[in-house]
């Protein structure tokens, strides 16, 4: 690869930006290996995940496998991960250990994944996203997201890339209390494919409490929230001690705009996210999910950085609480105080450079093994169900340095945009 060139706009960043450069430069080159060659051994230093199974792999039922790790061998059981995904040649996977173990120094369990990062050039916005979420625990107890670690994978011996494995998006994440059987029992429930804006009722995704524990309060909750907030006067509604803020954590439903619309996550308002909630007088908090179309990116379509994603009139909750004006001066504050040191430039160029020295040797072999099916005719791709891909050659230099600039841009038009 060549240099990623970069010209930021002060001399702080140009200094911090060299020793990127420098740091990228000094990596050793990758020995390309033939991925269908099981003698052949990526030649990075990130660690080998085996998965060696006699079984076809399925998305629906998990089949039996051996999974080898840092030398260590695990029972296991396996299926490809997510759904929309499924369509994609390169596939993400669930892994179902026999025993609960502690993976990276990530927390005990038995349920991991690893995902496939097929729609994304630069492999690391999944990432990014967790690790940038994560950074506002200290101030909000509610920013989880896994923890992940970058690995190579290998299936019966053969090569398959570049994979990010990680924690579950589950109970434990969360430390949610064994469930109850009524309304007041902790929960984990998920938008459903399609856009829900809490006008009406929709079906959510019951992830906790779990079906084989016969409990079904989903629909009994979002109903109740749906009737809450379309039918409670503003009076009612922001009163300090029984409005919006007694049953959301406050903290959470701040954060939570401020990271998506940063990040420009082009499906927050209405899918693409969780909604948890420990039990009873606990409050409901919302946690972001699924960053495909993050970062200036949609799978191959790329989005300008100043652009404000304002969808809230699809989302009934954030139009209520946009109208109000003790609500938006918080925001402004919170996002004042995350880029005084946490959210700097310096410090989001500091994680990005971080995983791309970890992955770049993998890099390019991985978007090589994986590349779109091309599809004569097309100038854009079909988003998200057909993996089409235009007919300009590829540039991964470009992809890591519009990544690069798209943030400093960002971060320009948050500032001015909150001010």
């Amino acid at each position: 690869m060549g240099k990623i060139k970069k010209s930021p706009k002060n001399g702080k960043r140009r200094e911090f930006l060299f020793l990127s450069i420098f740091l990228v430069i000094i990596t050793p080159t990758l020995v390309i290996i033939q991925p269908n060659n099981a003698s052949d051994k990526e030649n990075s230093e990130l660690p080998e995940i085996h998965i060696r199974c006699d079984q076809a792999i399925n998305g629906e039922n998990y089949i039996p496998a051996v999974v080898e790790l840092n030398k260590c061998i695990f029972l296991s059981n396996v299926k490809y991960r997510g759904k929309v995904n499924l369509a994609y040649p390169k596939k993400g996977y669930r892994l179902e250990l026999k025993g609960r173990h502690s993976l990276f120094r990530m927390r005990i369990d038995d349920d991991w994944q690893l995902f496939a990062n097929y729609f994304d050039h630069t492999r690391m916005r999944t990432k990014l996203a967790f690790d940038l979420w994560r950074t506002l625990l200290p101030s909000n107890p509610t920013a989880i997201l896994p923890k992940s670690k970058y690995v190579t994978l290998f299936l019966n011996n053969k090569f398959q890339g570049l994979y990010l494995l990680s924690e579950r998006t589950d109970r434990r994440l969360f430390g949610l209390n064994d469930a109850q059987d009524n309304l007041n029992s902790s929960l984990l429930l998920q938008v459903p494919g399609h856009h829900y804006n809490f006008e009406e009722l929709v079906h959510w995704e019951q992830d906790y409490p779990n079906e084989e524990d016969g409990i079904y309060i989903a629909d009994q909750i979002i109903e109740n929230l749906t009737l809450y907030i379309n039918s409670t006067s503003n009076v009612d509604f922001f009163n300090e001690i029984t409005g919006i803020f007694s049953i959301f954590d406050k903290i959470n439903l701040i954060d939570f705009f401020i990271f998506n619309f940063f990040i420009h996550h082009k499906d927050f308002w209405s899918k693409n996210y969780y909604l948890v909630r420990n039990s009873m007088p606990s409050k409901f908090f919302l946690i972001p999910w699924d960053f495909d179309g993050s970062f200036g990116q949609m799978g191959w379509q790329k989005f300008n950085s100043n652009s404000t994603v304002y969808f809230g009139g699809r989302n009934l909750l954030y139009q209520r609480l946009f109208h109000n004006k003790e609500f938006m001066q918080e925001v402004k504050i919170r996002w004042a105080e995350l880029r005084v040191d946490l959210w700097t430039i310096e410090h989001i160029f500091d994680l990005i450079t971080k995983m791309y020295n970890q992955i770049q040797n993998v890099l390019e072999v991985d978007l090589e093994m994986w590349k779109p099916i091309t599809v004569e005719g097309y100038i854009q791709p079909k988003w998200p169900y057909q993996c089409l891909y235009s007919n300009e050659e590829f540039d991964l230099n470009e992809a890591i340095q519009f990544l690069y600039n798209w943030i400093e841009e960002r971060l320009d038009f948050c500032d001015y945009y909150f001010s």
